[in-house]
């Protein structure tokens, strides 16, 4: 006798075959981004925890919505585009603001918000504002540090920034995701 665990199975499957035919799969997707260069810098194994975090919204989409009428299925799914919508234009603008590509090693840093001490001393020498703009006119400042974000923007805005980044990272993925579940889980109903 079938039991739910068995309904959910058969909607990962369904699940899965749709999403691979709509942009390639939830784990192939981060990664498509990694070496597209627009993945989050921080942290290390980014992939996975999106993975986890799509797998939670694939659970959560299917235990409440398998029962759902049509208009609220279709008004959760519009929510969620709106979301992904949301979510990307607003982490593709932190990361080309807040994101740097270090010119002698080709690695991607993230820049902060408001000078650290040494750097207030650094920019004063070259003769530019100290007025913490974010992130400011860094790329001589950032050099003469050794191209340390560390050594030129305090530690708590460059996490708060890493943070923010990875927050619509993962909120993109989610509601993308759970606009894919949303669809199988009510056209599965719909066959019922």
């Amino acid at each position: 006798m079938p039991n739910g665990l068995d309904d959910f199975r058969k909607a990962i499957e369904d699940f899965r075959s749709t999403f691979l035919l709509a942009i390639g799969g939830t784990s192939i997707a981060p990664i498509v981004a990694h070496f597209a260069g627009i993945a989050p810098v921080w942290p290390n194994g980014v992939g996975i925890i999106t993975s986890v975090a799509t797998l939670v919204v694939i659970i959560f989409a299917f235990q409440f919505s398998k029962n759902s009428s049509k208009k609220i299925v279709n008004r959760r799914m519009l929510l969620s585009l709106w979301s992904c919508i949301f979510c990307s234009i607003v982490y593709f603008g932190l990361f080309s603001f807040f994101v740097y590509e270090i010119p002698v090693t080709n690695q991607k840093t993230y820049l902060g918000c408001g000078w650290s001490e040494r750097a207030k001393l650094i920019v004063s020498e070259f003769g530019a504002s100290v007025d913490n703009s974010c992130p400011g006119q860094f790329h001589e400042i950032l050099a003469s540090a050794s191209y340390d974000p560390f050594a030129v923007w305090t530690v708590s805005s460059i996490n708060a920034i890493a943070l923010v980044i990875l927050v619509f990272w993962i909120a993109f993925f989610a509601s993308l995701s759970n606009i894919v579940a949303l669809f199988v889980v009510h056209q599965r109903m719909q066959q019922k």
